[in-house]
């Protein structure tokens, strides 16, 4: 009986030893995720993932509003840690570019979370394709980067060796760290004063000098300009900027230039930096104008690759000049059945006559209407057409003229 009373104190003994053991086995590991490692920037929402050192994963957790995460009942051993994030990534402009650009220069190389955002095609260097996907990929065809919009590094680290270990996370591009989650961005580039006036008549070519407003050296720009694509059509843009490139989309231009020397340039005020090369439609009127604003995006760095807070450019003042080639008028009005146009033409020339109703829908078309110099007298038929008010239109090569016509019926 005794006997029997010893030994299971024993096995009693052992079984609390074992579980000591096994409990004193495993840890809690704590870390933070920061952007560029910088300790005022905390990763909210980041998913950090523990991993055997195979790649087989164990834990998934988020960081709080501090940037913390946190692993429970973490056995001794080796592991690996990596992290993703769902955020809206941010932060790329022309500074990321211009340090891309001395990197590749051989002027001030990266390293780091810098150097693994400035990879944003992912093939482990950073090349001058990845320069290519920054200013021209991105910026100007919003093309995104194939690495992804954010990177992490993977790290290892012993649980039980220490308690744990910060990750450094970036937006894809964004090379300098300038991005701040969840601020809003302001505009560094503004288009708030003219230079001149130009006066346009619908359907003219016209070229918009875009000015700088401030005399200084600069090394790099990206612009968007937006405009009223109803008004007006952009068909280029010219520049003595070497290198400088475009595109057009979707109501706006994007241009992006950085000097390829590091060198910078100078750039003086009410000197043209850009000219914008375009056509007024026949929509163009005093009531519906070409609108040329500066998008929020827009940027231009200094010499040294630093951000230019409130570049300033200027623009002339452009006008809506009524067309003068010809005169119109349009009888009987209201009209039935039939109305007549009649047309005092200055020149000889052709016209198409469009005739459209209150939702814009056109109704009706007369192509190549011949007008001789004087006057000119169209019959248009309405037989088909419903009761109501209807815009006319009359189109020349050079012009484009309007009015209106009530059908009574």
């Amino acid at each position: 009986m005794k006997k029997n009373f010893i030994t299971k104190t024993v096995t009693i003994l052992v079984a609390v030893i074992f579980s000591m053991s096994a409990f004193a086995a495993q840890y809690t590991v704590e870390g933070y995720v920061f952007y560029h490692n910088d300790a005022s920037k905390p990763l909210q929402g980041v998913n950090v993932k523990l991993l055997k050192m195979n790649g087989q994963l164990l834990q998934t957790v988020q960081t709080d509003a501090t940037g913390k995460y946190t692993f429970f009942e973490v056995h001794t051993g080796n592991y690996k840690l990596s992290a993703t994030s769902n955020a809206l990534a941010g932060g790329i402009n022309f500074e990321d570019s211009y340090l891309v650009l001395l990197h590749l220069l051989n002027i001030a190389p990266l390293n780091g979370v810098a150097l693994l955002a400035a990879d944003v095609n992912a093939d482990g260097a950073v090349t001058w394709a990845d320069y290519t996907a920054i200013t021209v990929g991105y910026f100007l065809a919003g093309t995104p980067f194939s690495a992804g919009p954010w990177e992490f590094p993977t790290t290892t680290f012993v649980a039980g060796g220490k308690t744990g270990t910060n990750l450094g996370g970036t937006s894809t591009g964004d090379v300098n760290g300038s991005f701040q989650p969840n601020l809003t961005k302001q505009g560094m580039a503004l288009l708030n004063e003219t230079n001149g006036t130009l006066e346009v008549r619908s359907l003219e070519n016209i070229e918009i000098p875009v000015y700088a407003a401030n005399s200084m050296m600069i090394s790099g720009m990206g612009l968007v300009f937006e405009y009223n694509t109803k008004a007006f059509e952009i068909t280029d843009i010219r520049s003595d900027l070497s290198d400088l490139q475009f595109n057009i989309l979707n109501g706006q231009v994007r241009i992006s230039w950085n000097d390829l020397t590091a060198h910078g340039i100078s750039c003086f005020n009410n000197e043209a930096l850009i000219t914008i090369a375009g056509r007024t439609t026949a929509e163009f009127s005093n009531d519906n104008s070409i609108g040329l604003n500066i998008g929020i995006e827009s940027h231009v760095i200094d010499v040294s690759g630093r951000l230019i807070e409130g570049f300033k450019f200027s623009t002339p003042a452009i006008g809506w000049k009524e067309n003068a080639n010809l005169s119109h008028i349009i009888y009987p009005n209201p009209a039935t059945q039939l109305a007549t146009l009649e047309i005092n033409s200055f020149t000889n020339t052709t016209c198409n006559i469009e005739l459209y109703n209150l939702q814009g829908a056109k109704v009706l078309i007369l192509n190549n209407q011949y007008l001789q110099e004087g006057i000119n007298s169209i019959d248009i038929q309405l037989g088909q057409l419903r009761q109501g008010r209807y815009i006319y239109k009359i189109i020349t090569s050079t012009s484009s003229f309007s009015g209106g016509l009530l059908i009574s019926k």
